[in-house]
């Protein structure tokens, strides 16, 4: 992936400007502060990329910053990926955030 990969932001369907707020969003918020040495962001729609970005530092004692093949350690995938599933049923009409919980879980009614 990587820049060089990335698609054009309108042709899948976003405007480039609005898509730039979520490096200052995650620059801001984020790295800056200290909450994060690093990330890197991806929107993907239909399987193309459409925005990436490499930001902060992947090692912070040796000042190294996050590039486009930065490998990373991660240790707990259950909730990431959990929480894509339910967004991508969410997106299908599966279930809406309002619903009860009891509607799927039918033992916690009251």
């Amino acid at each position: 992936m990587g820049r060089e990969h990335e698609g054009r932001p309108r042709r899948r369907g976003f405007d480039a400007e609005r898509l730039e707020r979520i490096t200052t969003h995650f620059e801001c918020r984020y790295v800056a502060p200290g909450k994060i040495p690093g990330a890197q962001v991806a929107v993907v729609r239909a399987g193309r990329l459409a925005y990436w970005r490499s930001l902060g530092l992947m090692d912070r004692e040796r000042d190294k910053p996050v590039t486009d093949d930065t490998i990373w350690r991660i240790y707990s995938m259950t909730k990431p990926i959990t929480s894509v599933a339910l967004l991508q049923l969410y997106e299908q009409g599966a279930f809406q955030l309002t619903d009860p919980i009891h509607r799927y879980i039918p033992s916690w009614r009251g």
